[in-house]
C-alpha cells in the first residue's frame, strides 16, 4: 500500500499531465468549493479504473468548458 503522500503526489502529476497546471489547480480548487457535489462524485468515480476516470474527466471538461 502506498502512502497518503504518495497518492497526492501522484493525483496532482496525473492532473498537471492531462489538463496543465492552471486546470489542475482550478480542478482541486473546485473540488473543495463544491464539498457537497465531491461527496457524490466520489461514489461515483471511487469503483472506477484510472482510465475510466480519465475518460470520465475528459467527457465532463468538453461539457462544462466554462470551468
Amino acid at each position: 500500500m502506498i502512502s497518503d503522500e504518495e497518492i497526492l503526489e501522484r493525483g496532482m502529476d496525473c492532473l498537471m499531465d492531462n489538463l496543465g497546471i492552471i486546470e489542475a489547480e482550478r480542478f482541486v480548487s473546485l473540488v473543495w468549493k463544491e464539498r457537497d457535489k465531491y461527496n457524490k462524485w466520489k461514489q461515483e468515480y471511487d469503483s472506477m479504473t484510472p482510465e475510466e476516470f480519465h475518460t470520465s474527466l475528459e467527457e465532463f471538461i468538453k461539457q462544462h468548458p466554462d470551468i
